[in-house]
């Protein structure tokens, strides 16, 4: 069985698992680790349950936040986008915030991405990207 790094990592619905890619090497030049913020897998709803106390239910979900992307990065990321809601193949934090996990998610991408100032010198850079997974189920 093949071993995984502990980051972030895609891939296409039809490239499976063994198809993922770092999400640090796509685009030149490479996004950085640093660049994300991660919301780990968690339950899409808490329950109150008769005593008082909650209980997570629902499909799993998480969230990836990347400050900012250089126009190739985007690029790169955005081959993976084959409608606005697709199913693609991530590894990413499990509800633990230290485990890594595989799993093939629905995912919810932006519906503009925040282009930066078109006066600026690196056009195309795009920020706040956020792309949603839910339906997550573990591979």
């Amino acid at each position: 069985m093949p071993t995984y790094p502990d980051e972030l990592m895609i891939g296409s619905q039809a490239g499976g698992v063994a198809g993922m890619v770092r999400v640090s090497t796509l685009g030149a030049p490479a996004i950085a680790e640093g660049a994300f913020t991660v919301d780990p897998v968690h339950r899409s709803v808490i329950v109150v349950l008769g005593d008082g106390s909650e209980e997570e239910n629902g499909w799993l979900q998480c969230g990836w936040h990347i400050n900012g992307l250089r126009g190739p990065q985007y690029e790169a990321l955005i081959t993976y986008k084959t409608a606005h809601s697709n199913y693609v193949y991530i590894r990413t934090l499990d509800n633990d915030s230290a485990t890594y996990k595989n799993y093939l998610a629905l995912a919810i991408w932006p519906v503009k991405p925040n282009r930066s100032d078109p006066m600026a010198s690196e056009s195309g850079a795009v920020f706040d990207f956020e792309i949603r997974f839910i339906q997550m189920v573990e591979q």
